[in-house]
């Protein structure tokens, strides 16, 4: 889903939010800009297009957005299934459209799938952000 367009670090992610017919299976694919002074924004969309989301209810884009300089991308992908168990994946990209971490959540846990662990605290920091309930951070 991620592809660096050129030096100026504009990536392209999927922005998602839809559930199932019947409610009961969604996913949300969010996408926040966090600097290195802790503050967290939205990112500015360059171009967006429409696309088909995952499930039959809601609206799925696929956007290009700029990544300032001294800032980090973080896309978090979350699903909720049948039993209203959420799982997903939180990557973190540098200002130069770099993947530099990538982070599982499950169980109400958080570990480390790939990349460097001094990005971490971006991670806290969205989760914090989100008021996303987490029991053991494990990165």
């Amino acid at each position: 889903m991620w592809s660096v367009f050129n030096e100026m670090a504009e990536v392209e992610v999927r922005l998602e939010k839809s559930k199932s017919r019947r409610g009961k299976h969604a996913v949300r694919d969010l996408a926040l800009i966090v600097y290195e002074d802790c503050r967290i924004v939205e990112p500015k969309i360059k171009h967006r297009i429409k696309v088909k989301p995952i499930y039959a209810r809601g609206e799925a884009w696929l956007v290009k957005v700029h990544i300032p300089e001294g800032a980090y991308l973080v896309h978090m992908h979350f699903i909720r299934n049948l039993r209203g168990h959420v799982k997903g994946v939180i990557r973190v990209m540098n200002s130069e459209g770099v993947e530099v971490l990538k982070v599982v959540y499950r169980k109400l846990k958080i570990r480390k799938s790939s990349g460097d662990s001094s990005y971490a605290w971006v991670v806290e920091k969205v989760v914090n952000h989100l008021k996303l309930p987490v029991k053991r951070f494990n990165v």
